[in-house]
């Protein structure tokens, strides 16, 4: 938006030979050397991806999602494993109790467009802790057999949110306040 934003201040840079030669040095460019900001009155390029353009993992649209089966072991490890990183905020904070996994609600898998080849996969999680009922995504990136958290974990249903006894904003959403 802010590259769209300056040429609109700067009009003449749109007009005749100025956009081609825009245009031409964009798609010289590839991979990591692709701008993050690119201008809507230039074609965007068929390897733009959601890393070259520094989009969370979380809200990249571009990737197939997979549906699976949620008694799946890597759905699992992924629910696990994002489970035990928010219990890991919380433990210096006593006034918040440890969450458990109550259930997997969804799973998918979607191969990243980070790279054209298939050895890397992305593993999405939506689960319910307890207490309080929360829901919660992660998603989980699969590198050569190392699987790894891609992203934040995100609150995404926020039902009996109990978490008046933090002050920390960032912990607010994993926090289940004991009292």
């Amino acid at each position: 938006m802010y590259e769209t934003m300056k040429d609109l201040l700067h009009l003449d840079s749109l007009h005749g030979n100025r956009l081609k030669q825009k245009s031409s040095l964009l798609w010289k460019l590839r991979g990591s050397d692709t701008p993050r900001g690119v201008s809507l009155f230039l074609p965007v390029p068929s390897w733009r991806t959601c890393n070259t353009s520094n989009i969370p993992v979380a809200f990249c649209l571009c990737q197939k999602l997979t549906p699976l089966q949620l008694d799946d072991p890597t759905v699992a490890l992924v629910a696990r494993s994002a489970l035990l990183s928010i219990n890991q905020l919380l433990e210096p904070f006593p006034m918040c109790l440890q969450l458990e996994l109550k259930a997997v609600v969804s799973a998918f898998s979607s191969v990243p467009h980070v790279t054209h080849k298939h050895d890397k996969r992305d593993f999405t999680v939506r689960f319910q802790t307890i207490p309080g009922d929360a829901y919660f995504e992660a998603t989980s990136r699969l590198t050569d057999g190392v699987l790894h958290q891609a992203g934040e974990i995100i609150r995404i249903m926020h039902r009996n949110n109990n978490s008046n006894c933090i002050s920390e904003l960032q912990l607010e959403p994993f926090c289940y306040c004991a009292v």
